[in-house]
């Protein structure tokens, strides 16, 4: 039996077919651990197919733990689902259905990263996030600065906050200050994800030597995260540029 399941926010549909090509149920779940639970566990094993996606990664790991052969569908690379001008939630779970009942290759199937290495992937993600706010505040507060005639210089962001202080024009203490507030706090935050990214690379040992080559900051994060193999399954790494969403690992077939 061979199930297409169509994942989304509140509600997914799934389509099951028999050995012989044909529907035999359809309906929908939630989108929730005990619905899917109550829905897929105590089932022969089933072949079930899904889309990548923001609910993938963890829906796979209940089902493959209920004991069903999961296939994770590369959405990006299946044009009969994507580019389909009949675009509904029921129509896509019976193409996945079809496609993983008679050829699964056709799905471009790949797989997820391990739960660890997802956890550490986390972890750079976050980072990331935290390094692209502070840089939004301090631009902002660099263009506050400037409209009111003033300048300032230019500092690292360590020394930023004490430093920009004293450049503030007094007119702007007010609304200036909360800011330079917030750049201190993300500054402590950074530096302590810092060094826990430190930390991967006596995880991920063959990388040490490139995690040390690079400086402190975002270069690090980023080098320890496609050199140590965070940011890809298997052999193949995730290109440093273009589009790779969060949830996605090269491409690794499974067999049907």
């Amino acid at each position: 039996m061979t199930v297409g399941l169509d994942l989304g926010d509140r509600y997914s549909h799934y389509c099951l077919f028999n050995s012989d090509g044909e529907v035999v149920e359809e309906g929908r779940v939630q989108s929730t651990e005990d619905a899917l639970r109550r829905h897929f566990e105590g089932e022969d094993c089933l072949r079930i197919a899904l889309e990548c996606g923001a609910h993938s990664t963890w829906v796979s790991r209940l089902l493959n733990a209920l004991g069903h052969l999961v296939i994770v569908a590369n959405a990006g690379k299946i044009s009969a689902i994507t580019g389909s001008e009949s675009k509904k939630d029921r129509n896509d779970a019976e193409k996945l259905a079809r496609f993983a009942a008679f050829d699964p290759k056709l799905l471009s199937p790949l797989e997820h990263r391990s739960e660890e290495r997802q956890v550490d992937l986390n972890l750079i993600h976050a980072r990331s996030t935290l390094g692209r706010a502070r840089t939004m505040i301090v631009s902002a507060l660099r263009c506050l600065v400037k409209s009111a005639g003033g300048r300032l210089p230019a500092y690292s962001t360590e020394s930023f906050p004490a430093l920009a202080l004293a450049a503030i024009p007094p007119a702007l203490s007010a609304v200036a200050t909360p800011l330079v507030e917030q750049i201190v706090l993300l500054n402590a935050q950074v530096d302590g994800m810092d060094k826990e990214i430190e930390t991967l690379s006596a995880k991920y040992p063959r990388d040490r030597s490139a995690a040390h080559r690079t400086r402190r900051g975002t270069d690090r994060c980023r080098r320890v995260c496609a050199d140590a193999g965070l940011a890809r399954c298997g052999q193949q790494p995730i290109p440093s540029r273009g589009f790779q969403s969060k949830w996605q690992a090269p491409i690794n077939l499974v067999s049907g």
